[in-house]
């Protein structure tokens, strides 16, 4: 429950006109003909329905001998009344659904620890560039994007648009470039020299490098029941949101995502669209992505061998195109349906933290 303010009751000002025509013994007829407000507009005053508009309180005015402005004051005074009530169940209503995502604003600083209900909203609706965070509760989501096959609920809309309003209003602050396709090629070859490096180093070098072919990228946390893994959304100027979130952490599904967003974008598969992909847009993105980071010639040459699952071949392979161990071992594990589990993955498969990463500077 929010914190509970003592608000003055009010009375809608139709009230303050009937008990006057009573204590007159006055008919409504009567009123409306020494006043000349009409008799069904006089109705729906003194039944709440109707409002005091300037005209209505200057007539109320000159047949009372007082002002127009103390009947407008009645009026908004009772307005400011209702419009508090709807404001305080509008909270209501938008704290219950962030309520299972409060430390997930708590651990990503977000919000404080100490901030009330009224304002861990507050905070959220500007985060999220939303003036209610119950138009993300719904099945039209905000931009095109890759998840998990699963059973989707309302629970699941809401952590997905909630997650994807953020990395918007992050992407819209990145000053991109108009987009050039040609250079997003050119940098994707530039992008696999990062691959042996740390996240707090290659992260901001991706910002910039993409920033400058047009493509805001954000690194977004995932949210829990959202299950995307990356999202793109063109914008009008010509430039492209590439977000994503680093679930699972693991090292190579971030890499394969990270080339799977420009895949899309490359495509430019749903331009103008603000829906999910198709799954023959998806399955192409897919290719291609494994193609940037694995020729198609070298992969179909090493998985003839049966007996791939060998740390020192996987290795081996991995060196003679490259590449870190852990993409080769990613890919098998995409494909092949072999466990991470496994002794010779867990001895290659590499992590990382969304900690790890460093925000670059604006």
């Amino acid at each position: 429950m929010i914190e509970k303010k003592r608000v003055l009751r009010r009375f809608h000002p139709g009230v303050y006109v009937k008990d006057a025509l009573d204590a007159l013994n006055m008919s409504s007829k009567e009123f409306s003909i020494r006043t000349g407000i009409s008799e069904r507009t006089l109705s729906d005053l003194i039944n709440g329905k109707g409002d005091i508009t300037f005209d209505i309180a200057t007539k109320l005015g000159n047949f009372f001998g007082n002002s127009a402005n103390s009947w407008t004051n009645l009026q908004n005074a009772y307005d400011e009344y209702l419009i508090e009530g709807k404001r305080r169940e509008e909270i209501e209503e938008d704290y219950s659904l962030l309520k299972p995502y409060r430390k997930y604003l708590l651990d990503n600083s977000f919000i404080e620890e100490e901030d009330d209900q009224e304002t861990v909203v507050a905070k959220t609706r500007t985060m999220l560039s939303v003036n209610r965070l119950t138009s993300l509760n719904t099945r039209e989501l905000l931009v095109s994007f890759k998840e998990q096959n699963t059973e989707m609920n309302s629970d699941n809309y809401f952590a997905q648009n909630f997650w994807l309003a953020y990395a918007l209003t992050r992407a819209r602050t990145i000053e991109a470039e108009q987009y050039s396709r040609k250079d997003v090629i050119d940098t994707i070859d530039n992008l696999k020299d990062l691959l042996y490096k740390e996240p707090s180093e290659f992260y901001p070098i991706i910002v910039e490098r993409l920033r400058k072919c047009g493509i805001s990228y954000v690194l977004v946390p995932y949210l829990n029941k959202s299950y995307i893994y990356g999202a793109t959304k063109w914008f009008s100027n010509d430039s492209v949101m590439l977000a994503m979130s680093n679930r699972t952490g693991r090292a190579d599904m971030f890499w394969f995502t990270l080339f799977h967003g420009l895949s899309h974008v490359l495509k430019e598969h749903k331009r103008y669209c603000l829906f999910q992909t198709d799954y023959q847009d998806d399955e192409e993105a897919d290719d291609l992505a494994s193609r940037i980071l694995i020729p198609k010639d070298k992969w179909d040459e090493f998985i003839k061998e049966t007996k791939y699952l060998n740390n020192f071949k996987i290795k081996s392979f991995a060196k003679s195109i490259g590449v870190p161990t852990f993409i080769v071992v990613g890919r098998l594990a995409r494909e092949k349906k072999i466990k991470y589990s496994d002794i010779v993955y867990k001895q290659n498969m590499i992590s990382y933290k969304n900690e790890d990463f460093v925000k670059p500077q604006s």
